[in-house]
């Protein structure tokens, strides 16, 4: 972990470098500007306490604004790599990444196609079903590896419908900075055999 004040002015310089990209491209909608710090930024960074101690690397899947990869790489120094298909993003989490000097790495395109990025922790906020997340784990994810997702608390159903498919471990944390807001941990998953 970096020190408080040197992590503090980074996160501060990243949320004025949303604020200016989100009015030309819509990164995270006009609303959640307001919020930037209390809902975006604080909740990016409530996966911190669950992080594996000895992780390397990290891939944030579905990065978009960079949430909650770039908070994470700017207070842990960990090697992250967002992936996200919009060209638009990508250049705007480039410029984050190179404003803040956050030990990150861009690749633009889908996470289907991408060659493995071989990732101790698997990152994501508001990206997709838990079943696709899976997949996608399956092919970006170190042996052991684990995945910290963003979800909320409505969303059982997907727990349901992933293990149809898939066997996995799940712990469901409180979120502490939205209270509908959880945090799962996933390891150990691998698809069902029919």
């Amino acid at each position: 972990m970096l020190a408080a004040p040197v992590v503090g002015t980074r996160l501060d310089l990243y949320a004025e470098t949303l604020a200016t990209w989100n009015a030309r491209i819509n990164l995270i909608g006009r609303a959640g500007q307001d919020a930037l710090h209390t809902r975006h930024l604080a909740d990016s960074l409530a996966v911190l306490p669950l992080l594996p101690s000895g992780a390397r690397r990290l891939v944030d899947l579905g990065s978009g604004a960079g949430l909650p990869g770039l908070p994470v790489a700017i207070a842990t120094g960990i090697e992250t790599h967002l992936v996200d298909r919009d060209q638009r993003k990508c250049a705007f989490l480039r410029e984050a990444a190179r404003l803040t000097a956050a030990p990150v790495v861009v690749h633009q395109g889908d996470f289907f196609t991408l060659p493995s990025l071989g990732a101790d922790v698997l990152l994501s906020r508001a990206t997709a079903a838990l079943a696709t997340l899976l997949d996608a784990g399956r092919r970006h994810a170190r042996k052991g590896g684990v995945m910290l997702l963003h979800k909320s608390d409505s969303q059982g159903d997907e727990q349901a419908l992933a293990g149809d498919a898939w066997r996995f471990d799940l712990q469901v944390f409180a979120n502490p900075t939205d209270v509908r807001g959880r945090l799962w941990r996933i390891a150990n998953w691998a698809p069902r055999r029919g």
